[in-house]
């Protein structure tokens, strides 16, 4: 574990613990509430990396303890600022500000470094060996990111704080190319292009190295200014309504009996075996939008804000309402099957785990190197399966039937048109429609 994930995965491991004190004892509410809000940030500021708000500095100034956490935030903004606008901001973020803003902006810049305070060293030191190893012919090549060796490569990136695998990528390529070899060029062209897509941080260098390499093909990338992949970068109408739908559904358990009352939950359309596959098939789609207890929620809805604004962007609206809903039906039925005849479950766990998975699998690359990227976030995944085990009426069945839809869904994707879009969002609106309305008929009021 690097010093930098350091922070983010202790406030996790600290929200699990938190949560696991109200699964024991559910007086220690206010506990787990604490918990549950110092992962706000953690979660809050990634998210709106995105857009590059301008509001960020001041949560990163303030929302974290470690140094070297809150400069790797503020270089992912200032770097992700630079591209969205093309121009610098008017804050001055970091020391690297004008070694950065050259780089991003293909402007000339100098060869020294500005003075920087003293947490930020090893971030100078970083950027000083990149500096050695793009300039100076002196630098061996088997001390720089530009080696044949992985193991090399992979150690020089964890100086710079840059992820490796596009690095082993562009040694790939490099090899292809001089073994004349264009199935090892194809996939590392297609690791490197992914890459791209994967994360902002760095990638001024990352951009910069593909198009050295593609451009005598005639490929280049977009320049600055234009989003990554040409993705979405308005409001995530869908992931908001999936997430006021189900606070206005807690608030339905709350005014019907409780949310944490069992009978309340099997009217309100909660996943139970006999009931689901004795004339209400509909429970597996209306189980997803009902929650037990606000720390339920509060998990879930941020997961699914997180991962559904990011996803939304990248498929469309109506690729991830279908998503959800796919993942959905095939947890459900997951529990039903697997979970015991007497088990009742609720939630969202199982779309937002089949959203997961869906955009680590999904993009470039060989199978092997799509399902390696799903193992990579095995680590995040375990401490999402670990809050299943804590709450009340979670089904970690449920969780498991997600993730494989998520799989399947993303080694069979393709980039959907604007009329596919359309159709997916229909087919989902159609099956929720149906469930509710069967939801409604239930209860007399239709």
């Amino acid at each position: 574990m690097s010093q930098n994930d350091l922070e983010p995965r202790l406030r996790y491991w600290l929200a699990a613990g938190a949560a696991g004190l109200y699964g024991v004892h559910s007086e220690l509410w206010p506990v787990a509430v604490l918990g549950f809000l110092q992962l706000l940030p953690v979660l809050f500021v990634p998210w709106r990396l995105n857009v590059a708000h301008p509001h960020l500095p001041t949560w990163i100034r303030y929302g974290f303890v470690s140094p070297s956490y809150r400069a790797l935030l503020r270089l992912a903004y200032l770097e992700r600022y630079l591209i969205k606008h093309g121009k610098a901001p008017t804050l001055e973020l970091s020391p690297f500000q004008p070694l950065v803003t050259a780089l991003v902006l293909q402007q000339p810049w100098e060869d020294t470094l500005p003075t920087v305070p003293p947490e930020e060293k090893k971030w100078a030191a970083g950027y000083q060996m990149w500096l050695e190893c793009k300039n100076s012919s002196d630098t061996p090549l088997e001390a720089s990111l530009f080696s044949q060796n992985p193991a090399e490569i992979q150690s020089t990136a964890k100086t710079l704080h840059t992820p490796e695998r596009f690095w082993i990528a562009r040694a790939w390529f490099v090899q292809g190319q001089h073994n004349r070899d264009p199935k090892l060029m194809e996939m590392g062209a297609q690791t490197m292009n992914s890459s791209l897509e994967l994360g902002l941080l760095f990638y001024a260098w990352r951009r910069q190295e593909w198009n050295t390499l593609m451009a005598p093909f005639g490929h280049t990338l977009e320049a600055p200014g234009t989003p990554v992949a040409s993705e979405n970068v308005g409001i995530p109408w869908i992931t908001i309504t999936l997430l006021l739908s189900m606070i206005a559904m807690l608030g339905w358990e709350y005014q019907a009996g409780g949310m944490t009352d069992s009978e309340t939950l099997i009217r309100l359309g909660a996943n139970v075996t006999e009931l689901t596959l004795n004339g209400e098939p509909w429970r597996v789609l209306t189980s997803a939008f009902l929650h037990g207890g606000l720390l339920h929620i509060g998990f879930n809805g941020f997961y699914l804000f997180q991962f559904g604004t990011i996803l939304e962007r990248r498929i469309g609206g109506g690729g991830l309402l279908l998503t959800f809903v796919l993942a959905a039906v095939v947890g459900s039925l997951f529990s039903i099957y697997f979970g015991g005849p007497s088990r009742l479950s609720v939630g969202a766990s199982g779309a937002i785990f089949g959203m997961v998975a869906l955009q680590y699998v999904m993009g470039e690359g060989t199978l092997e190197q799509r399902l390696n990227r799903l193992v990579r976030a095995a680590p995040n995944l375990g401490l999402m399966l670990a809050f299943g085990f804590l709450l009340p009426n979670v089904d970690v069945w449920a969780h498991f039937g997600g993730l494989l839809t998520g799989v399947v869904l993303g080694l069979a994707y393709q980039r959907p048109r604007a009329s596919d879009q359309w159709i997916f969002g229909g087919v989902a609106l159609a099956a929720l429609a149906w469930a509710f309305w069967n939801l409604l008929k239930s209860l007399s009021l239709f």
